[in-house]
This record gives structure tokens, C-alpha cells and sequence, in this order.
């Protein structure tokens, strides 16, 4: 049997877990209205789009070398917000902001 190796240029099955675990909640309460998947040699990418924006205003990106990095779109171009070895360690912007504004509302 062979074994084809997974493309450090592609998210992986955890990743889009990752991902989705911060991504669904957004979208349900309408704060991220859309999101697309792009994939090619140079990597995988995940744009989203946000109320009264029609254009993304996140990008979560992969590289070919296996690189986590997180952009945020303002009128300037893209900033880099997050990124790491790992979808947790990029993601981690989003997943401790949210814990911090529950905890300032004083919620549960």
C-alpha cells in the first residue's frame, strides 16, 4: 500500500475543525455573513466577509512551506494579526478576544 503524503500547502482536517470551531458561532449571529476556500500550489486560503463589507475583511492563510498567517483588510492593504506553526496558535487572536469580552460583560 502506498501512503500519499498531505500537503503541507493544505489545511488539514484539523485545522478546518480550527477554524470552523471559531467560524460558525460568527456566522450564526451574522457578525461574518460569508466565507471562501481558495487552494493552489502556493498554498490554501480561507477569505471572510463581515456585515456592510463586500470585500474580505480577514484572510486565514496557509503557505506552501507550511506557515499559519491571519491578515486583516483595511483600506491600506493587509495587516498581519496573527500566525504560527500551527491553525491554534494563528487562530488564537479570535479564540482569546472572545473570552475576554464574556468576561468583561460579566456573562457565564
Amino acid at each position: 500500500m502506498n501512503v500519499v503524503p498531505f500537503s503541507r500547502a493544505r489545511f488539514s482536517p484539523a485545522d478546518i475543525s480550527h477554524f470552523n470551531d471559531i467560524a460558525l458561532p460568527r456566522l450564526a449571529d451574522g457578525r461574518w455573513i460569508a466565507i471562501a476556500r481558495l487552494s493552489g500550489p502556493w498554498g490554501d486560503r480561507i477569505d471572510v466577509t463581515v456585515t456592510s463589507r463586500s470585500a474580505p475583511a480577514f484572510t486565514f492563510e496557509r503557505d506552501k512551506d507550511g506557515a499559519y498567517s491571519l491578515y486583516f483588510h483595511d483600506r491600506a492593504g493587509a495587516v498581519l494579526i496573527g500566525g504560527g506553526n500551527s491553525a491554534a496558535d494563528c487562530l488564537s487572536i479570535w479564540s482569546s478576544a472572545s473570552c475576554r469580552r464574556v468576561r468583561a460583560r460579566g456573562a457565564a
